[in-house]
């Protein structure tokens, strides 16, 4: 295989990979234009969303009962009660809110989701921002979970003292 560069190398062991699995032209053409996209790595998480995880790492770390997770789909962590909807109402609902993401997520001991956070960092309010907060908003409060909103400038002391008391036992969060 001389000549062929590393994403060349790459896609022949996937469409060989594939090959085994699936004969489709469509995912074969995925593959192809996957193969020659000048793709990188890059951070999950921005500078002023870094700050913000490492104090609520601090934060979660002392429960030692939870986990915090960063930039989760929505799609993994909730999902649609069959009774009494139709399976196609079900459907539109989950695609409503499966390819959100939320900033942190922080499950419990069983990975069962406690607190959504939602950074309002410098670039946060672009596009339809305010309609993706809504429909998070609602879909935590519909299926119980708590949903704080940390402005620009950080956790302020009350949320500190909120998520203390929802994580150690002692409360519940106050809406924002």
């Amino acid at each position: 295989m001389v000549g062929l560069g590393v994403g060349s190398l790459i896609v022949v062991g996937l469409l060989k990979a594939f090959g085994r699995v699936g004969r489709s032209p469509s995912h074969r053409r995925m593959l192809r234009l996957i193969g020659r996209a000048p793709l990188r790595a890059a951070p999950v998480l921005n500078r002023p969303e870094r700050k913000l995880h490492r104090q609520l790492s601090g934060i979660v770390r002392a429960s030692r009962t939870h986990t915090l997770l960063a930039q989760v789909s929505m799609g993994e962590f909730l999902r649609v009660d069959g009774k009494p909807h139709a399976a196609s109402d079900r459907q539109r609902v989950f695609n409503a809110f499966n390819a959100k993401r939320v900033d942190f997520l922080i499950v419990d001991a069983d990975w069962q989701p406690c607190i959504v956070i939602e950074y309002h960092g410098a670039g946060h309010f672009q596009g339809n921002a305010r309609t993706r907060d809504a429909i998070k908003r609602a879909v935590c409060a519909r299926s119980g979970i708590v949903f704080m909103e940390v402005a620009k400038s950080g956790l302020t002391d009350e949320q500190i003292n909120d998520l203390a008391g929802v994580l150690y036992g002692m409360g519940t969060v106050a809406a924002e």
